[in-house]
């Protein structure tokens, strides 16, 4: 089994073939469930989002970003194709304050997660996940979190928790990796709502120091930053003047395979 930093996927004997793109049909409809409104009438989350003074200012608007994905296991003499991963950022007309976030993988390992998260703070809204013929949907409001579970064309299950602390979404660990302060040796366990766990997990953000890269045919700084929870370790790095990630190693803890995320236009 290959492991992939949200969910478990069966790593193919032969080689892979291509991957389609991601059907859109299928993330519209995951955005309009994230649009709408719980019916659920809660106390105002407005204050209760995670508590994390040390999360930078991140400039989160209109984009689409497109990785290509490799891996290589212990045995492999070379990296091979994997699959692709389509990232989408989206502003919502009704709440200025508050940005979309699409995750989706194409078939084989097909999975759509669409998030709205609150700019600031990065505090998490609503979320609605779609993996495994499973269809999850969350609302946030600090340490509470509820919704529902639905497999196919079962009757959905009620999920209703309170944490003992406020919780970020997994989701957001991209997010929050980009947020850190940029200061070697820095480190810091933040509370994560594992979607498809159910339960919340306590992960550790490193910041392992700087880097020069090269792009557009000149050196430009970057910072190395790591990720670890019981499942993975991924390392980011992080263009230092825009925050922006330019690439990702995920190695399983498992099976020790590593899988590259690389921007598919380069």
């Amino acid at each position: 089994m290959v492991e992939c930093p949200r969910h478990t996927f069966a790593e193919p004997a032969n080689e892979i073939s291509p991957m389609r793109p991601p059907q859109i049909c299928i993330v519209l409809g995951f955005t309009l469930a994230c649009y709408a409104r719980p019916s659920r009438v809660e106390s105002s989350p407005s204050e209760e989002g995670p508590r994390a003074a040390w999360l930078a200012p991140l400039s989160l608007g209109t984009d689409v970003q497109h990785w290509r994905v490799t891996i290589r296991g212990v045995r492999d003499t070379a990296e091979r194709p994997f699959s692709e991963k389509t990232e989408s950022q989206s502003a919502i007309a009704a709440q200025a304050s508050d940005i979309l976030i699409i995750s989706a993988w194409p078939p084989p390992l097909t999975s759509v997660d669409s998030l709205v998260i609150a700019k600031q703070a990065l505090r998490p809204v609503r979320e609605v996940l779609a993996y495994k013929g499973f269809t999850r949907r969350y609302q946030y409001a600090g340490a509470h979190v509820w919704g529902t579970v639905q497999h196919a064309d079962s009757a959905p299950r009620n999920f209703d928790r309170v944490f003992p602390e406020r919780l970020f979404a997994f989701a957001e660990v991209d997010l929050l990796v980009r947020a850190v302060p940029f200061q070697s040796g820095w480190t810091t366990v933040v509370p994560l709502f594992s979607e498809a766990d159910e339960d919340v997990e306590h992960d550790t953000i490193t910041v392992v120091g700087t880097k020069q890269v090269r792009r557009d045919q000149r050196d430009e700084a970057a910072w190395i930053v790591r990720f670890a929870d019981p499942a993975i370790i991924s390392t980011y790095t992080v263009l230092a003047a825009s925050r922006a990630i330019l690439s990702i190693d995920t190695e399983q803890r498992r099976s020790h395979a590593v899988i590259r995320y690389r921007d598919a236009s380069e």
